[in-house]
């Protein structure tokens, strides 16, 4: 192998995994869609790199392999806080444009609220 293969796999995976943090700035549902493909290929940099670390070569050959590393798990902590901000924005927007299905007499849990049923033909307000 050569000297300087782990720290290219790992600027491999890092620079897609920042190409796929630049397009989760501004998320989209394509976006997201190609950006998963992507992170394929990111996983298979590092299934590369695996065997190279598993090799008998001793780590002094590959100088610059742990900045390269924490460099790598800055961007992923990153695409994490993104793909998590993501989500929680569809799922909010799926609420608010997605109509309440369930009756009237049902609480936020899903329960049905025995007070509601009891007062068949009233109106009725509880505090």
């Amino acid at each position: 192998m050569q000297d300087g293969k782990a720290v290219n796999q790992v600027k491999a995976a890092r620079r897609i995994v920042e190409k796929v943090r630049g397009r989760l700035m501004h998320p989209t549902i394509d976006a997201m869609d190609r950006g998963a493909a992507e992170l394929s290929a990111a996983v298979q940099c590092l299934a590369l790199l695996e065997a190279v670390l598993q090799s008998e070569v001793p780590e002094s050959r590959w100088p610059g392999l742990g900045g390269e590393l924490a460099r790598l798990r800055l961007e992923v902590r990153n695409v994490q806080d993104l793909l998590e901000g993501a989500g929680k924005f569809y799922a909010g927007w799926a609420r608010l444009i997605a109509p309440d299905r369930a009756p009237a007499n049902y609480t936020p849990e899903g329960k049905a609220d025995e007070r509601a049923s009891n007062a068949a033909g009233e109106v009725v307000l509880h505090g």
